[in-house]
């Protein structure tokens, strides 16, 4: 990525990150669709956001330094 993540962007993917998490395991264990979302305010940067965790979850990178592996599954 690109872009340099402020901190308060990287928290949010975090979440996400968990999120996805825990709504994967919901799919898998009772087969119930989930939905995610993420809102934030004008100009706080979603779409970089977004991409970071596009990124993250596809490649195993974006953006948050020390959390960079491919073990996301």
């Amino acid at each position: 990525m690109k872009f340099l993540l402020r901190d308060f962007q990287k928290k949010a993917v975090r979440g996400l990150l968990g999120e996805l998490y825990f709504a994967r395991q919901e799919l898998d264990l009772a087969g119930k669709l989930q939905v995610v979302t993420l809102s934030a305010p004008t100009a706080s940067g979603k779409t970089v956001m977004m991409t970071s965790l596009i990124e993250r979850v596809l490649f195993g990178k974006g953006g948050l330094d020390e959390e960079d592996d491919p073990d996301f599954p």
